[in-house]
């Protein structure tokens, strides 16, 4: 091997230590908004409409809007002010129908809810009832959740039977976000309902499992007793979910279970969450870490396995991935 093939081989492998360093090993930077998800955990735990819960939710509402299911940096983004934006819903209208600037559309959907005007109202229902464009329904609903606002709750419920998973997944998020005895009571009437849509059927309980609320615990042990097989799976899950505890689909264990904690106070309630969370947080990390080692030693095999043409070729190209 040539002086010059020996540098450039010390440089490609100098570039691809580098590399890996940074994408396995350099600790990232913490974001503006690392701590807002345990924030709004909180907020959304308390039961019973505590005045800490809601000071906090419209603290959150005004901070920042939730994380848009399709486009998740942007509703990260929004919060950001941005100069002029206009107060007409019909010009709001508009930016919500322009995908080419998704930041302005969140910032649109969240002056429509704060303008709070029959015009902002009827501009947020005509785009929760339209199905041409999906990624105005979605913004809405993302904008819904973390406003916490419960005007459209019906037509959310409405769209939990809508053709595209997305939006219906959006809806369900957005119901779950503002899960109350109310709206838990709704959609249990959905779940024992033989004539609704099992689409529907399901989309509710997913909705009351993501919830946190103690509120939905009875609606599942509801569901535990269907003579639909996927609903009693689901709810199974989605007791999972809300509790941390796996019983799969065996209803005398879950109803003793809360029979257990149904008169645990609302500060128990979420501490058993956290304790939930916190342990969740804990397994996929280190999930995670295993999964990056052993990523790293089957690049590393592979490498070992090019000859040296293809290694100049390997390295490069690992480079341009994003993962």
């Amino acid at each position: 091997m040539s002086e010059q093939q020996r540098l450039i081989m010390a440089v490609v492998l100098s570039a691809a230590v580098l590399f890996v360093w940074q994408r396995y090993f350099l600790p990232k930077p913490a974001h503006a908004g690392a701590g807002d998800g345990g924030a709004a955990e909180v907020a959304l735990l308390l039961d019973g409409g505590a005045p800490a819960s809601a000071q906090l939710g419209t603290a959150l509402a005004q901070a920042q809007l939730v994380v848009w299911a399709v486009k998740p940096q942007v509703f990260a983004q929004a919060a950001a002010p941005v100069a002029d934006l206009p107060t007409d819903p019909a010009r709001l209208r508009e930016m919500l129908r322009d995908r080419a600037q998704p930041r302005l559309q969140a910032q649109g959907a969240l002056v429509l809810l704060q303008l709070n005007s029959a015009d902002a109202d009827a501009v947020i229902r005509q785009g929760l009832e339209q199905s041409e464009d999906p990624e105005m329904f979605l913004v809405l609903v993302s904008a819904i959740r973390l406003a916490r606002d419960t005007r459209y709750n019906e037509e959310l419920i409405r769209s939990l039977g809508r053709g595209r998973a997305t939006e219906r997944s959006g809806a369900a998020e957005a119901l779950s976000a503002l899960m109350d005895q109310r709206l838990a009571a709704r959609l249990k009437l959905i779940i024992d309902d033989p004539r609704a849509d099992a689409r529907v059927r399901l989309a509710a309980i997913g909705a009351l499992g993501r919830s946190g609320r103690r509120v939905a615990v009875e609606p599942l042990l509801g569901a535990l007793e269907s003579g639909d097989e996927a609903l009693r799976l689901a709810a199974a899950d989605a007791l999972a979910e809300l509790t941390g505890w796996r019983y799969g689909p065996d209803l005398a264990k879950w109803r003793a279970w809360w029979e257990r904690h149904r008169e645990v106070t609302p500060e128990r309630w979420l501490e058993m969450r956290l304790d939930f969370q916190n342990s969740r947080v804990a397994r996929l990390e280190s999930e995670l870490d295993a999964a990056k080692g052993q990523t790293v030693r089957l690049h590393q095999q592979l490498y070992a396995r090019l000859g040296g043409a293809e290694r100049l070729v390997y390295i490069p190209s690992l480079m341009e991935q994003e993962d």
